[in-house]
C-alpha cells in the first residue's frame, strides 16, 4: 500500500496534536510521577491486584471434527440447514452412557424409519473443551454406529447440523425410503 502525502491543513493539524509530546528515551518508558494526595481524591480501599495472564497462543485451525457418512446429495445438508427440509424427529443423547445412547439411537432411528421419516436431528454434544479440545465420546461413537449394521441399511446420509440446530454437537440424519435396498419378490 502506498502512503499518500499530507496536505497543508493535515500537516498543521498534526503539528498541533503532537506539540506537547517529547520523545521517550530509547529502551525505557518515561517514569510517571505519583499524583499529590489532594489530586487523588478521597482514599478508597483497593481490591487485591488481579494477575494478568498472557494472551493465549494462537492455534492453527483444527480440521473439521466430523465426517460425512454415506453418499447422496450434499445439497441436502444445505437445504436442511436453511430449514427447507423439515426435521421429522429429534433425539438428544446428552448425559447418557455409550450403551444407553446406542440402544436409544437404534430404537429411535428404526421407529422413525418405520414412520416414513425423512430427516432426523441427532444431538450428541460437542465434547469437552479446555486447553486441548477433545471430540465428545458420543459424537465419535455416533459416527461409528451410523456406519455399522443395522443403521447402515436405513441411513442414507449423515451431515453436520447448522448452528441453529446444534452446530458441531449435532447431526442431520437422512433416512432411506422404506423400499430402498429391498429385493423385489417375483
Amino acid at each position: 500500500m502506498r502512503r499518500r502525502d499530507l496536505d497543508d491543513e493535515e500537516r498543521d493539524l498534526w503539528r498541533r496534536a503532537v506539540r506537547d509530546v517529547k520523545p521517550a528515551k530509547r529502551g525505557r518508558a518515561p517514569a510517571r510521577k505519583p499524583a499529590a494526595a489532594s489530586e487523588r481524591g478521597p482514599r478508597r480501599e483497593s481490591a487485591p491486584a488481579k494477575s494478568v495472564s498472557p494472551a493465549p497462543a494462537l492455534r492453527k485451525s483444527a480440521p473439521k471434527a466430523h465426517r460425512i457418512v454415506g453418499g447422496g446429495d450434499p445439497s441436502l445438508d444445505r437445504r436442511a440447514a436453511r430449514g427447507r427440509i423439515a426435521i421429522d424427529a429429534t433425539i438428544d443423547l446428552h448425559g447418557l452412557t455409550q450403551a444407553e445412547a446406542h440402544r436409544r439411537l437404534l430404537r429411535f432411528v428404526e421407529r422413525a424409519h418405520a414412520d416414513d421419516a425423512r430427516l432426523l436431528l441427532v444431538i450428541t454434544g460437542k465434547g469437552r473443551g479446555g486447553d486441548a479440545p477433545r471430540p465428545g465420546v458420543l459424537k465419535s461413537r455416533f459416527l461409528d454406529w451410523a456406519e455399522e449394521a443395522p443403521l447402515r441399511a436405513i441411513i442414507a446420509r449423515v451431515g453436520a447440523a447448522s448452528q441453529r440446530d446444534g452446530g458441531a454437537g449435532a447431526f442431520y440424519v437422512f433416512l432411506k425410503s422404506k423400499g430402498a435396498g429391498k429385493i423385489p419378490r417375483p
